[in-house]
């Protein structure tokens, strides 16, 4: 025992224990940087799976669905484009399970792995960013003739709005023709019901 206590009280084996010490401290502080900044990365990576991910591409392929069981012509645009969208679904929920593998390294302290996932995954969701964008332009395409109709309905419901105030504010003078002009009123209010069914349905021709 005495002979132990002074193998430990000599300077040397006292400047191998600090230096152990501080190599130890070391370790324990670089893990800690990498894992934080694994961290920091893999958020990084969720935000902007969760931007890829609420653009409405499921939304806009519906409609576009429906608009081609009127539109023959649209038939293998849209049937083309449900391709891709599915295809790319799959690699959403692919991208979904890696990032939990990231997650879960990085809770068992297999940082090196997690960091091989990451790159990875950030060079996939890099590509995977560049197919949304590319799907959404062409969904947009194809529902473009909706939109200018929607535009052009929105602008004439205005209109008719403020007709309606102005009538509305002005009656006494219309007192003559306002059965005549009410009776157009609740037709044309009836028109913007059957665009919007219209619309609903997909009949842009129609509407």
């Amino acid at each position: 025992m005495e002979q132990m206590i002074q193998f430990f009280a000599q300077k040397e084996v006292l400047i191998i224990l600090l230096a152990l010490f501080v190599i130890l401290i070391l370790i324990y502080m670089l893990t800690r940087v990498r894992v934080s900044t694994t961290r920091k990365q893999l958020k990084e990576l969720e935000v902007l799976f969760n931007q890829n991910k609420s653009v409405p591409l499921a939304f806009k392929l519906n409609k576009a669905i429906a608009l081609a069981k009127t539109n023959d012509h649209l038939i293998e645009q849209v049937s083309d484009v449900k391709a891709k969208y599915d295809s790319l679904d799959q690699d959403f929920k692919a991208m979904a399970v890696m990032l939990a593998d990231i997650e879960d390294a990085i809770i068992v302290r297999k940082n090196k792995q997690a960091t091989l996932w990451y790159e990875a995954a950030h060079e996939q969701l890099q590509q995977m960013s560049v197919a949304v964008d590319d799907l959404d332009a062409l969904l947009n395409g194809i529902l473009e003739d909706e939109a200018e109709q929607r535009s052009l309905i929105t602008k004439l419901k205005d209109e008719f709005r403020l007709c309606k105030t102005q009538l509305t504010n002005q009656k006494p003078m219309y007192a003559h023709s306002l059965e005549t002009i009410e009776a157009q009123m609740t037709n044309i209010e009836s028109m913007f019901s059957s665009f919007e069914a219209w619309m609903y349905a997909s009949e842009f021709e129609k509407a």
